[in-house]
């Protein structure tokens, strides 16, 4: 009986609990696109030269991809949760430093953090499915819309951004960012549950190092 119910209290959760992670995963996916129409501002605002401005967009896309292998393998390992808050709360950090930044420099290197928090937040909100819909049927319609959430995302991000930037300044875009990645990690904390993989291998550090940087090399290329 109290598995029953447990199983039946578990089922009644995951609609949520998939909310939640496609929520994360919008978050992280916006921002590939959301700064773009905020490079003029930003141009004004701090006397940011072409190449800076480039840097602005591809400092974030860089560590996100470079190093995304790495964090799933650690969130494999250490448990896909726990990582995937962490690199919320990193994204957020950044945010406010970007949101704060006194020049381009500055801003640079929040999106690099913001990156950072990216990489390790947003694979396990693919891997996490697997463990919350154990039913094939199920957890193959719940990564379409896991999909779907990561195409939209990209795509509205420069509606999002124009409407921040014409109502307050490029700076609202990252406020924006933190109020949505702090209400998505408080209710993620609240409920998801936290799985890892147990026949994981440990972390191969110099393989995950190497992995890193020949992705962000191909990247950078």
């Amino acid at each position: 009986m109290a598995g029953a119910a447990g199983a039946a209290s578990a089922a009644r959760r995951r609609p949520l609990a998939l909310a939640i992670l496609c929520s994360l995963l919008f978050l992280t996916f916006l921002d590939n696109t959301i700064v773009s129409v905020a490079l003029a501002d930003i141009q004004t605002s701090l006397h940011a030269g072409v190449t800076s401005l480039q840097w602005v967009v591809n400092g974030y896309a860089l560590v996100f991809a470079g190093a995304m292998l790495a964090c799933g393998m650690i969130a494999d390992e250490f448990g896909r949760k726990v990582v995937m808050l962490s690199g919320a709360t990193v994204f957020c950090a950044g945010s406010v430093l970007c949101a704060l930044a006194p020049d381009v420099g500055v801003l640079i290197g929040g999106r690099a953090v913001m990156g950072l928090g990216a990489a390790a937040s947003e694979p396990g909100t693919l891997s996490m499915l697997r463990h919350l819909y154990p039913d094939r049927g199920q957890r193959d319609r719940a990564i379409g819309v896991w999909a779907a959430v990561s195409g939209v995302a990209l795509a509205v991000g420069p509606v999002v951004g124009g409407v921040l930037v014409g109502a307050f300044s490029w700076r609202a875009v990252f406020w924006f960012n933190l109020a949505f990645g702090a209400v998505v990690v408080l209710a993620a904390l609240a409920v998801l549950p936290e799985n890892a993989d147990p026949e994981a291998r440990r972390v191969d550090t110099a393989g995950a190092l190497l992995g890193a940087g020949a992705l962000t090399a191909a990247v950078f290329a």
